[in-house]
């Protein structure tokens, strides 16, 4: 990143570490630029079980560019990275909540899009949250 070391008191990401192949260095660079003691929060899609993805999916057209972890990966990353992680909730009901509802508003008021609810089972889940990781 094209940022100073200890540049930000805190740093937030939401929906972007799937689209990241490698994790251990992003948070690596988070790291780097937040100020000791500062405060990194994370909302990301995570796998929470098997089964195959189902493309194209809306962060990614084709397999080669999804890069989906279980949140037991990205805590290791963030970890390794030298993060100490605070509070880990999770938010997958309340993501998928809001994406049905999304899809039905969708649906109804657009005429031009097919809007398609995948089948149970798959290993994409909505999203799970870790939000309050400090740098140590």
């Amino acid at each position: 990143m094209p940022f100073e070391p200890a540049t930000f008191d805190a740093a937030y990401m939401m929906h972007v570490g799937m689209n990241i192949p490698d994790k251990d260095t992003l948070f690596a660079e988070i790291r780097r630029v937040l100020k000791p003691g500062g405060m990194f929060a994370v909302f990301d899609v995570m796998l929470t079980g098997r089964g195959e993805l189902r493309f194209p999916l809306p962060c990614a057209t084709t397999p080669d560019l999804a890069f989906f972890a279980t949140a037991a990966e990205y805590r290791r990353a963030i970890e390794a990275a030298g993060f100490a992680v605070v509070c880990e909730r999770d938010r997958r009901e309340q993501a998928c909540s809001f994406f049905r509802r999304l899809r039905a508003r969708l649906a109804s008021t657009c005429c031009c899009a097919t809007i398609r609810t995948r089948s149970s089972g798959t290993s994409l889940p909505c999203s799970r949250a870790q939000p309050w990781l400090r740098r140590r």
